[in-house]
């Protein structure tokens, strides 16, 4: 088990992408529409306006 709190803010983003982006085949898609549906089901919805807007 690893203890959360001794984490830094870094290895916390890493397995957070791991888990929840990589793994799931999050980070494969190509699409950009599709791409920015799932930021935005992530909870990421400035990330998904800002890639459909062509600035991400």
């Amino acid at each position: 088990m690893v203890d959360i709190a001794a984490l830094n803010e870094a290895a916390v983003r890493a397995i957070y992408r791991a888990r929840y982006i990589k793994d799931p085949g999050f980070a494969d898609i190509t699409d950009d529409a599709l791409h920015a549906l799932t930021l935005g089901m992530l909870g990421l919805p400035a990330a998904a306006s800002e890639l459909l807007s062509g600035s991400g």
